[in-house]
């Protein structure tokens, strides 16, 4: 029995609610389903007359993992917000349950049992655990008692059904960005989710926590679950995915067994060429060392006794685990949490920096992990966000302040950004 289908040309239909289906029938399909970008309340702009999907076609059946890979802007995220009711197609059929629904939003998919996990978790980081998930799963009317007793149960079965320790009255500002998806996977749980579709789940995972997921996927596909699995970890496509679709430039490449495909052949199905020609290696001749950590150690940070050095014309890997402190050695180097002890030196000279900005005047940037987060300003238009490091700090003001920059100044960031994006495009286009 069909329960999610896209076919090209049909008419308007209606809306319906779901039934159930056995493992092996379709779960989802999308048949040909372009989608041109369009400005609508709430929804994103592509930008008039760029199609970010073209004659589409996905399948999921129920009882069964199903990848979806692609190189960003191949046209994922589109899809999923176009299953979810989020996005809708310019034309195309889309079937539930072997039913036919051709208007589709968010309220009708989550009736319909389709759950969406996305990369940013969609979390009130002021209430907690408990609370997040109540929202999203409670529908009694205000003005009521609340059993927190009740509440709390149900979050902990959740939550260890997702495969996580959690506390439930923790605050959701206070977990980790794993801890945040643990979250989001026990609110498609408790929403009885038929449909699951989870957008790099993995991505900030350790790999005890991606074994425990995986075992929670495994529990749900036995119960009759279909999964859309997105990541960029093509090893984890082998371990858990039945099927692999493949995405590039908003076109279906192909679908192929995910035990059977190789990698090598996934990535080339992606980029169209072979990985070699993408991203060649280039020799470049090491200069001086641009920076060298001697036993540096932060208290704040959870820093102890680093050492660690990166050269001109160099790529230096940090690796670790999820709380190994990776992120607090760059927090530590960026000024946020200043060294207490240790020696760092810049070009070699010996530096202390108990700042950002003093990071920032030695020429050091910082990309954070959670971007949305503690990278940009989204609020702020891009020209704003570019130049944002331009900005100086009046710290002889009662308060601090940020003092604008010149027009000049916010022009030519913006014009360097721009600039830097175009030839990174280029020489990719070009490879």
């Amino acid at each position: 029995m069909s329960s999610f289908i896209f076919r090209k040309g049909e008419g308007e239909g209606r809306a319906f609610s779901h039934g159930s289906f056995g493992p092996g029938s379709t779960a989802v399909a999308m048949d040909n389903a372009p989608h041109r970008g369009q400005t609508n309340p709430g929804a994103r702009e592509f930008g008039r007359g760029v199609q970010a999907l073209k004659d589409v076609s996905f399948e999921l059946r129920a009882g069964e993992v199903h990848a979806l890979v692609g190189e960003n802007g191949a046209g994922k995220s589109t899809l999923i917000k176009i299953m979810t009711g989020a996005l809708e197609a310019d034309s195309g059929m889309l079937t539930v349950f072997g039913k036919q629904l051709l208007r589709n939003d968010p309220s009708i998919a989550r009736a319909l049992g389709i759950a969406a996990i996305y990369q940013q978790p969609a979390l009130f980081m002021h209430l907690s655990v408990a609370e997040n998930i109540a929202w999203a799963l409670e529908t009694a009317r205000p003005w009521r008692k609340i059993h927190w007793k009740a509440r709390k149960r149900r979050a902990m079965e959740l939550l260890q059904r997702a495969g996580g320790t959690i506390d439930p009255d923790r605050d959701a500002g206070t977990l980790s960005m794993p801890e945040q998806q643990i979250v989001e996977i026990a609110k498609a749980i408790g929403s009885d989710a038929r449909i699951l579709i989870t957008d790099e789940p993995t991505a900030s995972l350790t790999d005890r926590e991606v074994e425990s997921l995986f075992s929670v996927f495994g529990t749900l596909r036995a119960q009759g679950l279909g999964i859309i699995f997105i990541s960029h970890r093509l090893e984890e496509i082998s371990a858990i995915a039945d099927r692999v679709t493949i995405l590039r430039d908003g076109e279906t490449i192909g679908t192929r067994n995910a035990r059977e495909v190789r990698r090598e052949e996934l990535i080339e199905l992606m980029v169209g060429r072979p990985i070699a020609s993408v991203f060649p290696k280039r020799e470049v001749a090491l200069g001086q060392i641009a920076l060298e950590l001697r036993n540096v150690s932060s208290r704040a940070a959870g820093v102890d006794d680093v050492s660690l050095s990166v050269r001109c014309g160099e790529i230096l890997g940090l690796a670790g685990l999820v709380g190994s402190g990776r992120t607090q050695i760059a927090e530590t180097i960026f000024g946020l949490t200043p060294a207490d002890s240790g020696e760092i030196l810049v070009r070699g000279k010996s530096v202390r920096i108990p700042s950002p900005a003093k990071a920032i005047q030695l020429g050091i940037g910082y990309l954070p992990e959670d971007r949305r987060k503690h990278g940009v300003i989204l609020e702020m238009p891009v020209a704003a966000n570019a130049s944002l490091a331009s900005f100086v700090v009046d710290t002889v003001a009662p308060t601090a302040t940020l003092t604008t920059p010149p027009p000049a100044i916010v022009a030519s960031a913006a014009r360097r950004s721009a600039s830097f994006v175009s030839s990174v495009v280029q020489t990719h286009r070009s490879a």
